[in-house]
């Protein structure tokens, strides 16, 4: 199961990839029915949405207020995902909410990765302490 790789053990693409169909599977229920859980959730949303209103990608606002202090990449990632599934019109909630599911099961799959050779160093430490 395990395939070895510059002295460490990195597990199988196939195995990967069922990690991150798994993380996904369990991500996924409620992104399309739960309310936006708190008040900075709803302004990324509207922010993302006006730039798709009035196609300035730029200049990054909220109403009328600027939002210059958070990366503009979160509003262009959201305002992407939108746009792809063609909804840029109807102001559901689920839409905004794929660029956070996918980096979810990106950082579960990172982390069945790197984690063994990170802990690698570790698990030979109590191996020889015990």
């Amino acid at each position: 199961m395990l395939g070895t790789s510059r002295g460490t053990r990195t597990l199988p693409w196939r195995v990967l990839l069922l990690i991150a169909l798994a993380a996904f599977v369990l991500f996924l229920p409620g992104r399309m029915s739960t309310p936006p859980f708190d008040r900075d959730e709803p302004r990324y949303m509207e922010a993302s949405a006006q730039m798709l209103e009035t196609h300035n990608y730029i200049d990054v606002r909220f109403q009328d207020k600027p939002r210059y202090l958070q990366p503009a990449g979160i509003y262009w990632l959201e305002s992407l995902a939108v746009k792809a599934v063609g909804m840029e019109h109807a102001r559901s909630v689920w839409p905004y909410r794929i660029p956070s599911l996918l980096a979810m099961t990106a950082a579960v799959v990172l982390t069945a990765l790197w984690g063994p050779a990170c802990l690698a160093p570790w698990r030979e430490l109590v191996r020889r302490c015990c």
